[in-house]
Parts: C-alpha cells; structure tokens; sequence
C-alpha cells in the first residue's frame, strides 16, 4: 500500500512526546508498504529505512518555541492539505494517516481528497485545553464543529479507552474508533537500572511543557507546604512553556528557595536529569480533557523506575492501582497533593516497590515497539476496510 504520514513535528522532535513513531515507520516500510512522512524539515540525520521517503514542507520547526509552535501549526493547518492534495494526484495514496490531535488539517485533507481513506490520531483533545475553562458555550460549539470533522474522517485511533467513550457519547460509529495507547522507550537496558538516590535531600520532580492544562501552580503550593515542614525537600521543574514566567514568579511569591527551573532540554538529556530525583509527580489540571491522556511525564518516570505520585482523572485509573504502581491525589487539590508528598516522603521502604511495580505496567502495555505494531496494525485494518 501508498502509506502518507503527516506529522508537523520532524524526527527528532517527535519522540519527546511519541516514543513509538520511529517504530511505527519502520514496521510500516518492513511489511513493504511504501510510507511518505510529510513533515517540517529538519536537521541532522534522519531514519532512513527502505520503503521511507520524506516530504518536507520548506520551513524548520521549533518546538521549544512558543511563537514558532503556533505559526508553525497554523502554517500547517492551511499548508499540508493542499501539499497532499498534489502529492495525491501523482501517488494514489490508499490512505492518509493523520498523527496529530489537531483535526482542522485532517478535515481538510479529507475534504480535498475525498475518495481517499483519511485516519487521525487523537491523542487528546486541544479545544478543551484553550477553551473549557474559559467560555463553555464556546468550547460546546468548538467542540460540536470537531465531531462534524471527526465524522468525516474514515479512522480515529484514540489514546485510550476514556477517550473512547467519549467519542461514543458524541455520537461516532464504533467500528470507526481503535484504542492505540501513548508509548515509551524501553529499549535501553541502562533506563531500567537502579539509580543510586540522593542521600542529603529528598527530590521531587515534574518534568515535561509548563502549560497551563498541567495544574502545576498547584504542585508549586503543596510544595511550598511541604518545604516549610520538610526543609530538605527540593522540587525540580523541568521544561519550558508559556506558564514558565506565571510558575517563577509564583515561586518567589511564595518565597521559595529550594527550587530549580531548568527550562526547555534536549529529551536525549532526559536521563541525566531524572538521575538527581526521588520522587516523581505527573501533573494535571481537572480539565475534562485530560481523562483521556496517562502523559508521557508519568511513562518515563515508570521507565526509570520513580515512584510516581498522579491525579485521581479517569485514564490514570485505567493502568494505576492506588499503593501499587502509583499513588493518587485528587486532582487540583494543593493540600491533598501535600498530603501524598509527605506520605512517600516518610515511607522509603515503598519507593522500590513502586518504581518495579510501574516499570512493570509501562511494559506490558506501553512499551513503543508493542505500541508501534498496534498502531500499524489499526491503520492496516482500516485500509483494507
């Protein structure tokens, strides 16, 4: 089959927050599919595998960059139709995979190219994020032209199964949805070793974008909490976004001391990072769309084997068992997430067994290349439908 992958983010972007993509090109071009990835150009090497070729839109894209994130995707959203249109009419694609939460571009493409099959990844849902909290009659009618958009597509392949349900409750046929779930690199046998902890302080740690849908002006006020009773606690941010002034500025309101903020960094430094910390926290606010993602931030703590305290929201729920491979707290609750802070902070003898426990569970059912197959999987299915 003619396979055409759009993703906005280039190779080496993608896996900070796709682990299984390389994967998943590569299974593509072994069961001899020929896969065009159309996508930003990029620097540096890039996969090559046999039945891969590249299309490359002749802009770079920063994904580090605010302001150059949201050209870029608004460039995208009017750009990469018309580019597969054209790309079309020579090629015949038998389907056009849409790796993108964004579905405005893959309503587009479907709309340009309506004999041709059009898949979408939905691996959470955007609206919700830049308008749920805001203005509910505007997000109620955002949301009610995105099921429209959704209906047109000939696949959905939703990040889990409370996103199902939800696309179910906005009325799409079933036989349309898949669940394909987020990914983690497990591959490298030095991320799954024990790492020597800090003996002077205890270190918490969130780690991935400061953007507001994560709450984590919330953790910065349990840790406040936390640090006044706990004086050799220290918390480590990490990663950039458009709260990152909001959270330092939120930090010295609180006066706090023993905080790092290392901004944005290379995922490849990832490991680095994650060997100066303890404890790990997977953040997220009570907006209604993040029922449907377990995040990338709790998977590769999981990978390092952290125990990891996450909020009580539906998709956590769906892999976490409360004591076992995680410890919850009620989501947007500051002195519930002290509470659970305190508690790991004074049981030591749990962090082990809890860091085993979520390896394990990131294993059996996240790891990228088991991720990469169902993935490849789906889209056949819905190929040959």
């Amino acid at each position: 089959m003619k396979i055409a992958v759009l993703h906005r983010y280039p190779p080496r972007q993608v896996i900070g927050t796709n682990a299984s993509f390389i994967d998943f090109l590569r299974i593509l071009s072994e069961r001899n599919h020929e896969v065009f990835y159309l996508t930003y150009k990029d620097k540096g090497d890039l996969p090559a595998f046999m039945n891969l070729k590249y299309v490359f839109l002749p802009f770079t894209f920063n994904r580090g960059n605010n302001l150059d994130k949201v050209i870029k995707t608004y460039l995208w959203i009017f750009l990469i139709p018309i580019v597969v249109f054209f790309k079309n009419k020579k090629e015949k694609f038998d389907v056009i995979y849409c790796d993108d939460s964004v579905p405005y571009f893959a309503f587009l493409t479907k709309v340009l190219n309506p004999k041709t099959k059009v898949v979408i990844r939905l691996g959470d849902l955007q609206s919700s994020y830049a308008l749920a909290d805001k203005s509910k009659k505007l997000f109620g009618f955002v949301l009610n032209i995105e099921t429209l958009m959704w209906k047109r597509m000939d696949g959905l392949v939703a990040i889990s199964n409370s996103f199902k349900k939800f696309l179910l409750e906005r009325g799409l046929e079933e036989k349309k949805i898949s669940v394909v779930e987020e990914s983690v690199n497990l591959s490298n046998d030095v991320y799954t070793e024990g790492i020597e902890r800090n003996k002077q302080e205890v270190v918490f740690m969130f780690h991935g974008a400061l953007v507001k849908c994560k709450g984590t002006n919330v953790l910065l006020d349990a840790f406040s909490i936390l640090n006044k009773k706990y004086p050799n606690t220290k918390l480590i941010i990490a990663g950039g976004g458009n709260e990152e002034k909001a959270l330092r500025n939120q930090a010295k309101l609180l006066k706090l001391k023993n905080i790092e903020f290392i901004g944005w960094y290379d995922h490849a430094k990832l490991e680095e990072i994650v060997r100066r910390v303890d404890i790990s926290i997977a953040m997220r606010s009570p907006n209604m769309a993040n029922n449907f993602v377990v995040t990338t931030c709790l998977l590769e703590n999981w990978k390092y084997k952290k125990p990891v305290i996450v909020p009580d929201l539906d998709s956590f729920k769906e892999v976490i068992k409360d004591g076992i491979n995680g410890i919850f707290f009620k989501v947007g609750d500051s002195n519930d997430l002290f509470k659970k802070m305190e508690y790991l902070l004074n049981k030591k003898d749990v962090w082990n067994t809890l860091g085993e426990n979520g390896f394990k569970t990131s294993k059996d059912i996240f790891d990228c290349k088991k991720i990469a197959f169902k993935m490849v999987c789906a889209l056949e299915e819905y190929a040959r439908q």
